[in-house]
């Protein structure tokens, strides 16, 4: 009432009596309102784009720009109406009546298809917050879908969409750099040569009885396994290690962990042990020896937010499309995806049954080729990740990191930690 009364003083206002009976519209807008069901999408529900291929085919020729070149492409009579179209031509083709331009990354699709205006927000939406994507940022959103589509100014547009996205700006963590020298791991030479594992939580206790997660990061492709516990007992670490990462990649010839009771449990070791697997713990009271895996669990809490109840009682259900939307998006030091590390391939997005691509029959590499492109990748991932750590150390070693600044009439997300 006092904050109301303050707020008050600056009008001129005659406050007039009403009865309660004859008062039921502004009685009915105080009241808390009641929890919405639909208040938030279950993310085991995957976002299934309106777009398809005659809404697409529709809108190319509704696009200016697209049109010309559809038209200067498919008539040969027909004259360009600027020279810089003319150049661009080369470029472009029309395959199955829709414009696709030429891919020169080494990385996606040989043919691009080229998206016009009006489609552009929902590819974004698709792309970015999309279950799959778990509300990437802009490097990852970008990347997912310059490897698909096309249009001039892409990197711009995506990067305004993610930045404008409220339900980022709201729930993601600040990763502003604290001055900190740094004395990183050296990278590994093959995939899970060395393997961080932590548990994450407790969380709030879901329907299913779930309070922690646990997790384990291969430290050459960035590859994440996640599992929701009941507990955190020795017994659930250990079935999590033989069951869900040993049975599905093989035992990692490193596992780093810190110095919880349960990682040092007799179960666990005697699992390393009959798997020849080196054991490495971390500095007591030092997490950053584990950096890879805690900074994956605050990428986790993140993707979390985005799509847990109000009563965040349904993220065990969450957990494993967001940790496939991390596993699927390209990293910022590696350069690719680390499923694209471990597989070989590039994974499929819901959007990709709607707009199917076909390949020509050149882009079909024998598998030798594949494996051998894959393994290339991988000494580039290790290579970028090595300069990558030496950048990082410099830049904390100058101890020049400062407080973001703001200008006057910014506006601004105030933090309240709860």
């Amino acid at each position: 009432l006092a904050h109301w009364a303050l707020r008050l003083q600056d009008y001129d206002i005659r406050v007039l009596y009403r009865n309660e009976r004859q008062h039921a519209d502004a009685d009915a807008l105080s009241r808390s309102p009641l929890p919405d069901d639909n208040a938030h999408s279950s993310a085991s529900h995957l976002a299934v784009s309106s777009i398809d291929l005659r809404t697409l085919a529709t809108e190319q020729r509704k696009d200016q720009w697209i049109a010309s070149l559809i038209d200067l492409l498919t008539d040969p009579s027909a004259t360009p109406s600027t020279r810089a179209l003319r150049r661009q031509a080369h470029h472009f083709a029309v395959r199955d009546d829709l414009l696709h331009r030429r891919n020169y990354n080494s990385d996606g699709r040989q043919w691009l298809l080229v998206i016009p205006r009006s489609l552009r927000s929902d590819i974004c939406e698709s792309f970015h917050s999309d279950p799959q994507c778990a509300h990437s940022g802009v490097s990852k959103t970008y990347h997912r879908i310059r490897q698909r589509y096309f249009w001039r100014g892409m990197y711009r547009y995506v990067q305004k969409f993610v930045r404008s996205c409220i339900d980022c700006q709201r729930r993601k963590t600040s990763t502003h750099l604290s001055p900190a020298g740094l004395q990183p791991l050296p990278c590994p030479d093959r995939p899970f040569g060395r393997v961080g594992i932590d548990l994450y939580g407790p969380l709030p206790l879901t329907s299913a009885g779930n309070r922690w997660a646990i997790v384990a990061v291969d430290h050459l492709t960035r590859y994440a396994e996640t599992a929701a516990l009941p507990a955190a007992t020795a017994r659930d670490v250990a079935s999590f290690l033989l069951q869900r990462f040993m049975l599905r990649h093989g035992p990692p010839q490193e596992l780093l962990s810190d110095r919880g009771r349960v990682f040092l449990s007799e179960v666990v070791e005697a699992i390393l042990k009959e798997c020849n697997v080196v054991h490495r713990k971390t500095a007591a009271y030092h997490p950053q020896t584990n950096g890879l895996t805690e900074r994956f669990n605050r990428t986790l809490g993140d993707m979390l937010s985005m799509y847990v109840a109000a009563d965040h009682t349904n993220w065990d259900a969450i957990l494993p499309f967001v940790t496939y939307a991390y596993n699927t998006a390209p990293q910022s030091t590696t350069g690719f995806s680390p499923f694209f590390l471990l597989y070989g391939r590039h994974p499929s997005h819901t959007i990709d049954t709607i707009l199917p691509y076909k390949p020509d029959p050149s882009e079909c590499a024998p598998i030798s080729n594949t494996a051998r492109l894959a393994e290339e990748c991988r000494e580039l991932a290790k290579t970028f990740t090595t300069h990558d750590q030496e950048r990082q150390k410099s830049i904390r070693a100058d101890n020049s990191t400062s407080a973001p600044t703001f200008l006057p009439g910014a506006l601004v997300w105030l933090s309240i930690p709860t």
